[in-house]
């Protein structure tokens, strides 16, 4: 187990703990509403399973075309400035989503441009911040503290959110996912702010794909897998459970899982090859993505969650690592992270292409799987 000296000492790290503290908050309040929305989006609405999956399509456009002011926001205004610009966006989201009855493509339009507008603020920051503010010895470890925190914040999320549809309803739950929302503000407020000493600039952001190919390449894998586990596996798993409260108890354990995961992983990708790790969190990542294509059983299909649980922080902590190192060494952070941002969301704009053309959901395990693989061999 890793040492809880060390992930005591970077939540209390200056730099970070205020935005340990508004991400938990954050992860806690999306949590509960998380695996919930596409769900909602497909059974509570006139949208079918394509025009949800267009709907997380057109979020992914409006992410990359705002990705320019957001990485100049974050330079101009500082890097917390950034991530709280987020939170009225995503409390609008919500909001709008407990009021309207009825949803015509001009309510999706809006609805994807709101979410696509929130998550380009809150992650062109996030991943900023964390470039700036970790430092290199121990970047793993302090990564891994991070999504520990948040993981942590956010186990029981899933299963208040399916307490609360159970016994009321999908307003109720997006009303006080905004009250937690809110409550994120807090430690941002309480905090000095971070710039980056750089104006952002397209003209720098061009050479980036001559000389970080394989950097783009992985970011673009790794979007399509985030999708995967976003927006995909909650659609396919609830089409055989109906039921709430079981499907918040199966995603409350798997984040049990991913926060002790999380822990082991950031303490120990500071003291071996990131690469590999990344190679051989991405194999098992693709078998299981296979599994799940071929396993016709419930049962089977509920034992791979713990399975890849296990696995995506294997994945996620030495990949972000290896990002930031890339990021920093640059000399162009703002430039190299709006780049990053830019493949991740082709990436998942990508699968959410090749789903919709196929017009089945489980085909897209096998793009998972592809794209896992690609990023083995390219870690």
């Amino acid at each position: 187990m890793p040492n809880n000296v060390h992930i005591l000492h970077f939540l209390l790290k200056r730099e970070l703990k205020e935005l340990y503290l508004s991400m938990a908050i954050k992860s806690f309040a999306l949590s509960m509403v998380g695996v919930f929305v596409p769900i909602y989006l497909l059974t509570k609405t006139s949208l079918t399973l394509n025009g949800v999956l267009f709907f997380y399509l057109l979020s992914c456009v409006v992410f990359i075309l705002a990705i320019p002011l957001s990485a100049a926001l974050a330079s101009t205004y500082g890097l917390k400035h950034g991530i709280g610009i987020s939170v009225p966006f995503y409390i609008a989201l919500y909001l709008l989503l407990s009021v309207f009855s009825g949803y015509n493509i001009y309510v999706i339009f809006l609805l994807a441009t709101i979410l696509g507008l929130a998550d380009s603020f809150f992650w062109v920051s996030l991943h900023l911040d964390l470039a700036q503010a970790s430092d290199k010895k121990n970047r793993g470890g302090e990564i891994g503290a991070l999504y520990t925190s948040s993981v942590l914040a956010k186990i029981a999320g899933p299963l208040i959110g399916g307490v609360i549809l159970t016994f009321f309803s999908f307003k109720v739950l997006f009303v006080v996912a905004c009250i937690v929302y809110l409550f994120s503000l807090l430690p941002l407020m309480f905090s000095r702010d971070r710039y980056v000493k750089q104006v952002f600039s397209f003209r720098k952001m061009f050479p980036l794909l001559k000389n970080y190919k394989r950097q783009l390449l992985t970011s673009l894998c790794y979007g399509t897998m985030n999708v995967g586990e976003v927006v995909l596996w909650p659609l396919f798993l609830f089409a055989y459970l109906h039921i709430y409260l079981e499907f918040g108890v199966i995603f409350t354990i798997a984040e049990i899982i991913i926060a002790i995961s999380y822990s082991f992983v950031g303490e120990v990708s500071d003291h071996i090859s990131k690469r590999k790790m990344v190679r051989g969190g991405n194999l098992l990542f693709s078998f299981i993505w296979i599994l799940r294509y071929y396993i016709p059983s419930i049962n089977l299909l509920l034992v791979s969650i713990p399975f890849m649980a296990m696995v995506l922080p294997l994945v996620q902590i030495p990949f972000m690592s290896l990002n930031y190192e890339a990021a920093r060494r640059s000399g162009n952070a703002v430039e190299f992270i709006a780049m990053q941002q830019l493949f991740t969301n082709l990436g998942r704009i990508i699968i959410l292409l090749f789903i919709i053309a196929t017009n089945t959901l489980n085909i897209g395990f096998l793009g998972l799987a592809g794209s896992a693989l690609i990023h083995a061999f390219f870690p």
